[in-house]
């Protein structure tokens, strides 16, 4: 049995995992991040105490955090201040183990939802493999034989801020992005995915013609990454990529035409199916492959 925990700048979403990766229970509350890394904290540690008394049969703590993560050290690199201010530096890792006597390791959210989605549903794996989520900004993440590739810093897959057609890629591609478009059209002060997909499936030419840019952009920012690494799958997850009938259609076409055939024939483009459970799934999934690291 194992705790893990997703930690977010406004929630916290955890539960006990068994070493399949099954969730047995699972819960949320807010995490607070916005009042800085020392109340998360405390309400992580609230989170693991209250779940100890489910069970006392618990093999360690597996957690997957916004922001930057050493994970060797099991601490935050870097925690942008307007998400988690003071947070940046925290050895949570060393704090938890001291205060629970429990393993912990720590991933990054997104690395940690990459794993999750991973194996293929049938179980089997590919080598290489891109992760990418589509929301309020755009994260990615490359796997390489099954484990994450981190880079230099732990940054390796953070292409949300790679320039494309001469502007940030997330301010194009992101679901913020396609929002504000739409809004602004409009004449709104502000509108959500929802929105903008029932907008779509009421003809809203607005709305069509919002989700088009956004995805000749991220077809684009796509192909970028597909020469550069040339995985073999490509993993689409976010909120919205839960459309994947109307999305995959029109992004597939988009990207043959900015493709080589070779290169977009040996491309599978699959939508993430884990949704809120991915990054409780990662986490554990991580912990399993440090701890193993760790022991050899």
């Amino acid at each position: 049995m194992y705790i893990c925990i997703d930690i977010g700048s406004t929630d916290l979403k955890y539960g006990l995992l068994d070493a399949d990766g099954n969730v047995l229970t699972q819960g949320k509350r807010p995490s607070y991040g916005s009042q800085g890394g020392p109340r998360l904290l405390d309400g992580v540690r609230a989170t693991i105490r209250g779940l100890l008394k489910e069970s006392s049969d618990v093999s360690g703590l597996c957690l997957a955090t916004s922001g930057m993560v050493d994970t060797e050290q099991g601490k935050i690199r870097y925690a942008t201040p307007t998400q988690i201010p003071d947070y940046t530096g925290m050895p949570v890792k060393a704090l938890l183990e001291a205060e629970f006597g429990l393993p912990c390791e720590l991933e990054n959210d997104v690395k940690a939802a990459a794993l999750a989605e991973y194996p293929q549903e049938d179980g089997s794996t590919l080598d290489d493999c891109f992760v990418m989520t589509v929301g309020t900004g755009i994260g990615g993440c490359f796997i390489h034989e099954g484990r994450v590739v981190q880079g230099a810093v732990g940054a390796c897959g953070e292409v949300g801020y790679m320039e494309v057609k001469g502007a940030v890629f997330q301010d194009l591609a992101s679901t913020t992005a396609l929002c504000r478009a739409v809004a602004k059209a409009k004449g709104l002060e502000q509108v959500n995915g929802k929105d903008v997909f029932a907008g779509i499936d009421a003809g809203d030419e607005v709305c069509i013609r919002a989700m088009d840019d956004m995805l000749e952009a991220l077809a684009t920012g796509i192909s970028i990454i597909c020469c550069v690494l040339n995985p073999d799958r490509f993993i689409l997850g976010g909120g919205i990529m839960a459309r994947a009938d109307y999305i995959r259609p029109r992004l597939e076409e988009k990207l043959q035409g900015k493709m080589s055939k070779i290169l977009y024939d040996s491309l599978t483009l699959s939508f993430a199916r884990n949704g809120n459970q991915a990054g409780m799934i990662g986490a554990l999934r991580h912990f399993q492959q440090m701890q193993e690291r760790r022991r050899s």
